[in-house]
């Protein structure tokens, strides 16, 4: 849909649109379209990954004897959170104001499983701890949708 018509169309929803943005340069533009696609398929593959083989997943985010029937569960539900997560930002590639909201919901919910995984770790003692590493990864995965949502802004 073009905001207006003949020479000077403008697409709805592109840097076109907007009349000063940081990201009015078409090259920017599609690098921002090539930085969504990555995101979204780094999603797909970490959601197809604990979806299918919830073992694996479970293996490289939690100790060995944490691989329990519920784990799994919890693991394919995570795993199709991620696959979701993964094409509703693939499919907002082209329009920048659903790719900021995307980039918002995707760096909320790698805050929120930040703040669960420290929370685990700090409630419980022992062996069956969650790595901490998972905390810096959520929160380092935030910080990168935080950024993909300030260059679309």
């Amino acid at each position: 849909m073009s905001v207006r018509s003949g020479a000077y169309a403008r697409k709805k929803g592109t840097s076109s649109d907007l009349h000063a943005s940081f990201c009015y340069d078409p090259a920017v533009e599609h690098r921002l379209e090539l930085a969504a696609k990555a995101l979204a398929l780094e999603r797909l593959a970490t959601g197809g990954l604990a979806a299918i083989a919830p073992a694996r997943a479970i293996g490289a985010i939690a100790t060995s004897n944490s691989d329990t029937e519920a784990a799994r569960y919890v693991a394919r539900l995570l795993g199709i959170r991620q696959v979701v997560l993964g094409v509703m930002l693939w499919q907002s590639r082209n329009d920048r104001s659903w790719l900021r909201r995307m980039a918002t919901l995707n760096a909320l919910m790698e805050a929120l499983d930040a703040v669960a995984t420290l929370l685990a770790l700090v409630q419980r003692r022992g062996g069956d701890r969650p790595s901490a590493a998972t905390v810096v990864a959520a929160l380092s995965a935030s910080a990168v949708f935080l950024a993909l949502r300030a260059a679309v802004s």
